[in-house]
């Protein structure tokens, strides 16, 4: 309860108890003004529209309780929604509820407590260095630059569709992202040449093909990249032609942090770069370099033990010493005078 001052007495008002429809849109309006990235707030306004408002927009906030909620999660089962999907979805109806709270309009979310579908958990894949190879090789020139820069910086695909040229310093060879979901991300990352040049001949690219821009990334249409777009006609498609199995754009993310791992980089350094919140988050990455290093080990040996059967009354071959190495092997047949083929 409130109370109105403006009134004798100051006697107390009853809370406000909209529409949920009114109170939702007011929250979008809300969330929207605060500057949330616009691929989570189109997600957010579809689910309402498809999922939240044909059910209970009708209701007041006061009659939604924990019933009507496992009723709504009951419904989506019912539509074959993924149980992923479901868990998205209340979670974000948690998020407005919460809000109902903070107003006075209720005590308690009616969400909490509301049993979910369990869900397998998310595929994450980290793509070899032949796997990487071959998807630059593979992808049309014009998505080439979106994912070289994805798999040299691990930017998030949000990161990469708001990026533009003032952002990028050649001079030092900096990118500043000044657009990202959390506050960690935003941050400056290091490129080298190789990522220079193709950032240099997509810019004269563009330029010749669609004219000046703010933008660093372009559709093919000259706008900015649309992450739904870009995934569904462009990156799927690809990776399914090329059989990457279980790709999606943001494992190029994760194969980028799981790179600097393998190449010793410390995890304060890799959590900076990749603008994690937490280096709980970065510590992640250890585990799978650890599971390719482990695959790795296997093929190790395989330099000191295949041997190739020589030919009889052929030149003896040199004596293997595992000082010398590979290298070290080739110049002692050179002293012994033998062809290294």
């Amino acid at each position: 309860m409130k109370v109105n001052s403006s009134r004798g007495g100051g006697c107390l008002e009853p809370p406000a108890n909209p529409l949920f429809e009114e109170f939702v849109t007011k929250f979008l309006s809300t969330r929207e003004s605060l500057g949330i990235d616009d691929k989570t707030h189109r997600r957010q306004v579809g689910i309402v529209k498809n999922h939240f408002l044909p059910h209970i927009g009708h209701l007041k906030v006061a009659q939604i309780r924990h019933t009507t909620v496992e009723g709504l999660v009951a419904l989506w089962l019912r539509q074959d929604l993924a149980p992923r999907t479901i868990h998205q979805h209340l979670q974000f109806l948690s998020q407005v509820f919460n809000e109902t709270i903070y107003q006075d309009m209720l005590s308690k979310n009616p969400v909490d407590g509301v049993r979910r579908p369990r869900a397998d958990p998310v595929k994450k894949r980290v793509l070899t260095e032949t796997e990487a190879q071959q998807l630059l090789q593979a992808c049309d020139e014009t998505d080439k630059p979106l994912l070289h820069l994805a798999l040299a910086t691990g930017m998030r695909f949000s990161e990469l569709a708001a990026l533009e040229w003032r952002d990028v310093d050649f001079v030092k060879k900096n990118i500043y992202v000044r657009k990202s979901k959390t506050a960690a991300g935003i941050r400056d990352i290091s490129i080298n040449d190789s990522d220079i040049e193709v950032l240099l001949e997509m810019r004269r690219y563009t330029t010749e093909k669609y004219g000046t821009s703010d933008l660093v990334f372009r559709s093919r249409d000259g706008h900015g990249v649309d992450y739904d777009n870009f995934t569904k006609r462009r990156f799927l498609p690809l990776v399914k032609r090329i059989d990457l199995a279980e790709v999606r754009f943001h494992d190029l993310r994760r194969t980028h942090a799981t790179m600097l791992v393998l190449a010793g980089l410390d995890p304060m350094t890799i959590t900076q770069r990749m603008g994690h919140s937490h280096i709980s988050t970065t510590l992640q990455y250890y585990a799978a370099a650890d599971e390719i290093r482990r695959r790795e080990a296997a093929n190790v040996s395989t330099k000191y033990t295949t041997t190739r059967r020589s030919p009889r009354n052929s030149t003896p071959v040199a004596t293997l010493s595992p000082a010398l190495g590979v290298r070290g092997i080739d110049r002692s047949l050179q002293r012994q005078k033998v062809p290294t083929r």
